[in-house]
């Protein structure tokens, strides 16, 4: 008998530990919600596309041989960033263009614009053309992500998309760059044009990120929302 009820006394003494190890294990830390999309570094509220060093933006381009002018758009935008990082960049963070190929097909655009609106993706795009962009535009905005365009086409009156296009190919209202743009001396007319387009696409997402550093916040809606305050007077313009 007395064996049998130290048995029972070890199984119960096993018991009680096993339950008061399993309470025990559930401590605050596992209770934790996941982290916040949004983080605050160096006094800025930022997400996607923005680190502690840098400030990320897709460009997506024909970069293929046959491209007769989106090797100079590239050129004009990769310069103006380049005189921004110089001068010290944006909130202490340099801008870093992240370059996809579309090849000069839709398809490839399209895919190339759901890679940037990715978790660890670019805080604001640049397209040198939206005639085969008019598809990302969903994306995008679904996404509350500043597209900024080569294209000739104001977008701001477009009912269903388009809300979060700037087109540099236009006069935008309230533009005012002071950066000198390069004298272009080696570059047809074709190629020029490219250049000036990309260096006033470099501009606006500029203007656009020092308004949105203005409030605290650099992220998706924030640059967005910052834009549609500086060019929405181009809606009544177009």
């Amino acid at each position: 008998m007395s064996t049998n009820i130290s048995t029972t006394k070890v199984f119960l003494t096993g018991f009680i530990c096993f339950l008061l190890v399993s309470c025990g294990s559930d401590n605050s830390e596992t209770d934790e919600p996941k982290e916040k999309v949004t983080t605050t570094v160096k006094g800025i509220e930022s997400a996607e596309g923005v680190s502690e060093k840098e400030i990320r933006i897709g460009v997506s381009l024909n970069l293929s041989e046959d491209s007769k002018t989106d090797p100079s758009f590239k050129d004009g935008l990769t310069e103006y960033f380049d005189e921004v990082n110089v001068d010290g960049g944006i909130a202490d963070r340099s801008i870093t263009p992240v370059f996809l190929d579309n090849e000069g097909d839709g398809l490839t655009q399209v895919q190339n614009v759901e890679t940037y609106v990715s978790s660890n993706g670019v805080l604001a795009m640049i397209v040198s053309d939206d005639s085969s962009t008019v598809a990302t535009y969903g994306s995008a905005e679904d996404n509350a992500m500043l597209l900024v365009t080569g294209s000739g086409e104001s977008r701001w009156n477009e009912t269903e998309q388009g809300k979060n296009v700037v087109s540099v190919g236009v006069d935008l209202c309230n533009f005012d760059v002071g950066r000198k743009e390069d004298a272009n001396e080696n570059r047809n007319s074709s190629e020029r044009k490219a250049y000036s387009l990309g260096w006033k696409a470099a501009a606006v997402i500029e203007e656009s990120l020092i308004a949105s550093e203005n409030t605290g916040v650099l992220t998706r809606p924030a640059v967005l929302a910052a834009a549609q305050n500086l060019y929405r007077c181009q809606e009544e313009d177009s």
